[in-house]
């Protein structure tokens, strides 16, 4: 059962999973993501920005001439009551350049 094909087993960890002791090797899955790509877990205490809902005209204001970093639009239809309507969601970072 400690046998793992040759990998160290300095590199396992043991944690309890439903009543049972397993074994699961660190790092065993970063072979399975492209290289550069960065790893995120949420830190305890890590405090996330506020969201807001306004209409555009007001986020308008408050960005002016800037563009934003990350923009999404879903389009909604429904062809028995023919109604459409356009969610668009955008992010911007003021203190970008």
């Amino acid at each position: 059962p400690d046998d793992y094909e040759g990998v160290a087993l300095e590199n396992s960890v043991e944690k309890q999973v439903n009543g049972k002791t397993k074994k699961f090797l660190k790092g065993a899955r970063l072979s399975y993501y492209p290289s550069g790509v960065n790893i995120f877990t949420k830190t305890t205490g890590m405090k996330y920005p506020e969201r807001e809902d306004m209409a555009y005209k007001d986020i308008k204001k408050i960005v002016g001439a800037g563009t934003p970093h990350y923009k999404k639009s879903i389009n909604i239809a429904d062809k028995q009551s023919e109604f459409t309507n356009t969610i668009t969601y955008e992010q911007y970072n003021l203190k970008r350049t």
